[in-house]
C-alpha cells in the first residue's frame, strides 16, 4: 500500500535513522484490517492498493492534519517496510492513490465524523472513506489528471525521453571529436528523424 514518491518532494524522503512513525502505521493495520474483515464477510469487491493508500492518507490526515501530500508520504513510509512491495510497485501505486486524491476525492467530499480518537471511531471514519470512494473511477481519474497535465505521466516527462536525448547528445560530441562511427549513427538517426 505504499509508494516510493521521491520525486514530489521531502515529502517521502525518509533516511533509515528516522523514528518510525507508529500512527501511520496503525492506520495502515486498521485500514489493511478493515479490508481483510470485508472479504472475510463476502464482499466481492476487493480494494486496490491505492485505494487502501487513499482511505490510509485520508484518514490519518484527518487525526493528524498536515496536508494530504505529507499524510500520503506518512503512509508511504510506513508501507515501505511492511511490505513486500518493490519500490517501482509502491511509486506507481502512490501515484495512483495522489490521482484519486488530487482530483477523485474532488468530487466526493470526504466525511467529517466529529472525532476519530478511539479505535473504533477510526473503524467508522474508515468505512465511510470507503463508501465515499466507491464512486470514485481509478480510470477516470487518472484521465482527467493527464488532461490537465497535458499527457505526461504523473505530471513529469518520461525518464526515456532525457535517456534518448543523453545518448544522441553524446554521439554528436563524438561525432565532433572525429569518430566516424559516431558520424554514421548520428546520420542514421537523422535519416530515421526526417522519416518521421
Amino acid at each position: 500500500m505504499a509508494d516510493d514518491l521521491s520525486y514530489a518532494g521531502s515529502a517521502d524522503a525518509s533516511s533509515s535513522d528516522e523514528p518510525p512513525d507508529e500512527l501511520a502505521a496503525r492506520v495502515v493495520g486498521l485500514v489493511q484490517a478493515y479490508c481483510e474483515r470485508r472479504l472475510a464477510e463476502g464482499d466481492t469487491q476487493p480494494r486496490s492498493f491505492a485505494r487502501q493508500m487513499t482511505i490510509c492518507a485520508l484518514l490519518l490526515d484527518r487525526k493528524d492534519p498536515r496536508g494530504r501530500e505529507v499524510s500520503l508520504g506518512r503512509i508511504v513510509r510506513a508501507l515501505r517496510s511492511a511490505t513486500a512491495r518493490t519500490p517501482a510497485a509502491l511509486t506507481k501505486t502512490a501515484s495512483e492513490a495522489r490521482a484519486i486524491l488530487q482530483y477523485g476525492v474532488v468530487d466526493a467530499k470526504a466525511p467529517n465524523h466529529p472525532s476519530v480518537e478511539t479505535d473504533d471511531d477510526m473503524a467508522r471514519y474508515i468505512a465511510a472513506i470507503d463508501w465515499m470512494l466507491m464512486s470514485v473511477k481509478p480510470r477516470e481519474v487518472l484521465l482527467r489528471r493527464a488532461e490537465d497535465l497535458s499527457g505526461r505521466r504523473g505530471g513529469r516527462p518520461a525518464k526515456r525521453v532525457f535517456r534518448v536525448l543523453s545518448a544522441v547528445a553524446r554521439l554528436h560530441e563524438s561525432a565532433d571529436m572525429g569518430d566516424s562511427v559516431a558520424e554514421a549513427e548520428l546520420r542514421l538517426v537523422r535519416s530515421f528523424l526526417s522519416k518521421a
